[in-house]
């Protein structure tokens, strides 16, 4: 009796692991053909969707842009959170030389750099792409440059921006 229990456990395991292995590869065949007419895809992550289990959150890299969104399997749509353009992509090596950015970058694969200009100063705000929540990312780091391009001061800003853990940059 237990033996049949165990089986038929293992059983329904396996189907539904064998499902959202199936489900995820034909949301990423769907993704790719979606964003491959007008952009040169470099990279598509995939993520289950928190809330509904037929959705799939992804995060497709091109060449322009880092695109963050959402597809439904059951209604076969897409909808688009956030397209940020990719700039100055010389600062997101700037920013992996960093102490923050080692930590960033181990935290989370996935980030965009989006650098600004403040007060005669670079600021590279930097954004966790994995996690959306009412209307903005959970995570993101800062680092302010000066006109040399010298760290000035870090940041670490988990769940909400008025969040700001400094981090310790060598002299």
């Amino acid at each position: 009796h237990n033996i049949i229990s165990l089986s038929t456990s293992a059983g329904v395991f396996l189907g539904y692991l064998s499902m959202r292995i199936w489900m995820k590869r034909h949301a990423r065949k769907k993704i790719r053909e979606h964003f491959g007419h007008g952009y040169v895809i470099e990279d598509i992550e995939i993520l289950p969707s928190l809330k509904v289990f037929y959705k799939w959150d992804f995060i497709v890299h091109t060449s322009s842009h880092d695109i963050v969104g959402n597809y439904n399997q059951f209604s076969d749509r897409f909808t688009v959170i956030k397209k940020l353009t990719k700039r100055e992509q010389h600062l997101k090596e700037i920013f992996m030389n960093t102490n923050v950015g080692q930590y960033f970058s181990d935290f989370t694969p996935n980030f965009h750099v989006a650098p600004f200009q403040e007060m005669g100063q670079t600021v590279l705000k930097v954004i966790d792409l994995r996690y959306h929540f009412k209307g903005d990312f959970m995570h993101h780091a800062e680092v302010r440059l000066d006109e040399s391009m010298n760290v000035i001061e870090s940041y670490f800003q988990p769940y909400n921006l008025s969040k700001r853990i400094p981090v310790m940059e060598s002299a």
